[in-house]
Order: structure tokens, then sequence, then C-alpha cells
């Protein structure tokens, strides 16, 4: 079972070395950072570069319609505050044929996560303000650069980078 793409939608590899074809697939799967109801993502390393690897079933042609829209916009986005995409492809993992999107990993994860290891106590104001204005610079691209709507914001998927960059994650359920 394939994901396809029209010639002119299949997702490049944008940072593959010149002459290199196959681009991030040569990643090597790490520890999961994390699953949903529909994949599973996990901390990868290629070429010496660590990113996030998201893992999808493709059983269904809603499945695939639903991975193929997610991967044509995030690979169309362009901005500081939108995960960035690298390549999909198909591989075998478990035994199952899955779908993997490579996408740039944000070290320090999610709101959601930074909240947790809080144990309880607030973040401050002045974190609390950056977390939103990011975030809203990110749904701000979204809606007038992209003509999307996110449609499950949420600080699980509202990812942060170790230098303290807001990235809107997790496209999957976003409507153009």
């Amino acid at each position: 079972v394939m994901v396809t793409f029209d010639a002119e939608e299949r997702p490049p590899a944008p940072h593959a070395d010149e002459g290199d074809e196959d681009g991030w697939r040569d990643v090597e799967l790490q520890e999961c950072i994390g699953t949903g109801s529909f994949a599973s993502v996990y901390r990868g390393i290629c070429r010496g570069v660590c990113v996030a690897v998201k893992l999808m079933t493709t059983d269904t042609e809603a499945d695939r319609i639903a991975i193929r829209d997610e991967v044509l916009l995030l690979r169309s986005c362009d901005h500081e505050n939108i995960v960035q995409y690298h390549d999909c492809f198909m591989r075998e993992h478990s035994l199952r044929p899955l779908l993997w999107v490579v996408m740039e990993l944000c070290e320090a994860g999610s709101v959601l996560g930074l909240v947790k290891r809080q144990r309880g106590q607030p973040l401050d104001e002045a974190a609390i303000a950056w977390v939103c204005s990011q975030s809203a610079a990110g749904l701000d691209y979204l809606h007038r650069e992209r003509h999307a709507i996110h449609r499950d914001v949420k600080s699980a998927n509202i990812l942060l980078t170790n230098d303290a960059q807001v990235k809107l994650g997790d496209l999957g359920v976003a409507a153009q």
C-alpha cells in the first residue's frame, strides 16, 4: 500500500546532498518520544543530525488521503514557528509497512511536557507570553500564507527547541 503524490506534489528531500536521491532515508530510529491515535514519533539520527520521525499507518484510503494532505501542507511551510519537514518514504518497521515522515527535532519537547516537569508549579508569565506569541505567529502564517487552519492546537502540539524557539507540530487534522 503506497501513499501516492502527483508529479508536482512529490515531496522533495530538500536537504539531501547533491546527487543523493535518498536524502534523509538512511535515518536510524532511536527511542519513541511520543504516541498518538494515528502515529508514533521517534527520535532519530541521520548523518549526524538528530531528527524526529513520525511513523504512520496507511491501512485505509482515508488514512492515505489524510497523510498525503498533512505531508503536502507540512512540506509547503517555511516559517520559524512551524516544524520543518525533511522527507517522507515508505519503510517497514515492526514487520509493517509504514510511512516515515522525517522532520526537525524539537529537543525540549512539548509545552505539555514542560508543564508536567514543573510538578504543579505554574510557568512564569513571561514564558507563557512567549509561547502564546510565537504560537500565534505560526498560526497567523498557516492562516494567511497557507490558507490552513490547524484544528488541533494544544500544549502537546506546541513544541520547544533547546534555544527557546516555539514550533507548531502535528498538522494532521489541519484543513485548507
